[in-house]
């Protein structure tokens, strides 16, 4: 049997799924869930609010089922590069 070609959709899929991994540790991750959020107040902070919204929404979902850390990553990486982005930023916004 010939080894199947890795199409370029699957490379670009693992490329996001390393540039995840890389971009949000375990620690930033966690720090979104056990972190007590005054979501509303950070919202002006963000360019983005439909997208902040969903994220909110990830991770309240996330965090109400009681999901583990990669659970929530995978909420998080359905959201995309741009999503991503945004968790970082709220991440470094919380004092």
């Amino acid at each position: 049997m010939v080894a199947k070609k890795r199409s370029s959709m699957g490379s670009l899929n693992q490329q996001a799924v390393d540039q995840t991994n890389q971009q949000l540790s375990a620690k930033e991750i966690e720090v979104l869930t056990r972190t007590s959020l005054d979501w509303t107040k950070l919202k002006p902070k963000t360019a983005d609010t439909a997208l902040y919204d969903q994220l909110i929404k990830e991770v309240k979902e996330s965090t109400e089922k009681n999901e583990n850390l990669a659970q929530l990553r995978s909420r998080l990486e359905s959201l995309g590069k741009e999503g991503l982005s945004l968790a970082k930023e709220v991440i470094s916004l919380i004092p």
